[in-house]
């Protein structure tokens, strides 16, 4: 499966497959960051640029990271720095970025409806950082993937928003996709902060907090942001504190494993009261899950153990997505449909050879997969490991400057004396030798 578009412009485009299709890579993909050497050469020889207009920490060294470990060419633009300040349009910015060979272009804009504009004008992809009140479609996947990771599924579940809907792009990306997914989305906020005929979008709408919490899976707070308010819309940050700020007392009225979770920065004894951002210092059942670039999530559970952060992975799944480096395959029989996920997992995590971590991530016994790659492939998992590691490493010596000690710890082989061996066995030569032979021929066919 692909993208239906060369764009990520909101999840208002996206449909339910395509958003379910990213999630399922992106729980792949999250093996990659796991390991010691994050690279994979997915965007070997494509150019990411990022674009922002708006200042940002979280969201654009996520994608310049994420480009990184791609191996994509990653540039960074700023507005300040740039011919925007002599006049330059956005159209033309992005033209210019354009011809000069960018194959995906990551925009962030204080306008709403900016990378749509763009997207019009180049060939480039163009992915949606954020733009305006509009969407944030890249941390709604992160929020989605984070819910289903810790609930096991997003259909069905109450995910209760408070806070400022009418400003925050997070938000509406949320009701989107959390609506696609079959979630029931409850809204919480003052009524000068919640937008006119919100209710359309199929969300329940409360002037109570209490209300929208009671029962919530997920507790979503959102930043107050004074920076794009107009003055009036609230009589003081104390009072809204007390109205509308989650606290301990306002938290219990959700499930007991109940999910809270803010997109960041946090506004802290605003949103969120700090007695429940340090609750987990003093009550040693709460404790905070995660703390992670783009998204700060604490769970009033103590079975869930500490994860890493996902944000870079997610990226670097949608540029793997709308580069068409990725293929879906599909088969009628459930147990070839079986090793083709697991292979589909090898794709992606080239350097880990556990079969038990693959059979865990997919919830299988490990000797009934060992049973099932055998009989559909006419192999084991470890030689199919070791032929992924090695296909690896002749791209690396065909396509890079770097020695062959590197190349061999690269792809997972810390013994370079074993490495050489088995390259010559599978390819007939030492592996300073395939790079040479492979220069001279490419010197051939240039000249």
């Amino acid at each position: 499966m692909k993208l239906s578009s060369k764009d990520l412009l909101g999840m208002k485009e996206l449909s339910a497959e395509e958003i379910r299709y990213i999630l399922y890579q992106a729980e792949i993909m999250k093996q990659l960051l796991m390991q010691n050497a994050k690279k994979t050469p997915h965007l070997q020889g494509k150019t990411v640029v990022t674009l922002f207009y708006e200042n940002s920490t979280r969201t654009r060294m996520s994608f310049e990271l994420a480009s990184k470990y791609m191996s994509a060419n990653a540039a960074n633009m700023t507005a300040s720095g740039s011919s925007v300040q002599k006049g330059e349009s956005l159209i033309d910015t992005a033209r210019t970025l354009d011809v000069m060979g960018t194959d995906v272009i990551v925009i962030r804009h204080q306008m709403s409806g900016a990378p749509h504009l763009i997207a019009q004008h180049t060939n480039a992809a163009v992915v949606n950082a954020g733009d305006g009140m509009n969407e944030h479609p890249t941390q709604a996947l992160l929020d989605l993937l984070t819910m289903k990771e810790k609930k096991g599924k997003i259909e069905d579940l109450k995910v209760a928003i408070i806070g400022d809907i009418a400003h925050s792009r997070v938000a509406r990306s949320n009701i989107y996709a959390l609506n696609k997914l079959g979630a029931e989305v409850a809204l919480g906020a003052p009524a000068t902060l919640l937008p006119r005929d919100i209710a359309d979008l199929g969300v329940s709408v409360y002037e109570n907090v209490e209300t929208a919490i009671k029962g919530a899976d997920v507790v979503m707070c959102l930043r107050l942001q004074k920076e794009r308010q107009q003055s009036g819309l609230l009589p003081s940050m104390r009072e809204y504190s007390k109205f509308f700020g989650l606290n301990s007392e306002r938290l219990k009225l959700a499930k007991e494993d109940a999910l809270i979770m803010h997109p960041g920065p946090v506004n802290r004894g605003i949103e969120l009261c700090t007695e429940v951002m340090d609750l987990h210092f003093r009550v040693a059942d709460i404790k905070p899950v995660q703390n992670q670039v783009e998204n700060l999530l604490w769970t009033l559970t103590r079975d869930i153990p500490n994860k890493r952060k996902l944000c870079q992975m997610m990226m670097a799944v949608l540029f793997v997505l709308l580069m068409g480096c990725t293929e879906q395959l599909t088969t009628a029989d459930p147990e070839e449909d079986t090793v083709l996920k697991v292979l589909r997992y090898l794709e992606s995590s080239y350097v880990s050879g556990s079969l038990s971590e693959a059979a865990e991530l997919m919830h299988y016994d490990v000797c009934w997969l060992s049973r099932q790659i055998k009989r559909v492939t006419g192999k084991n998992y470890t030689q199919l490991v070791q032929e992924k590691r090695l296909a690896q490493a002749a791209f690396l010596l065909s396509n890079t400057r770097q020695n062959v000690a590197d190349i061999s710890l690269a792809v997972g082989y810390e013994n370079v004396s074993y490495f050489h061996r088995l390259f010559a066995a599978a390819y007939g030569m030492s592996p300073k030798r395939y790079r040479d032979t492979r220069q001279q021929l490419q010197e051939r066919t240039l000249f």
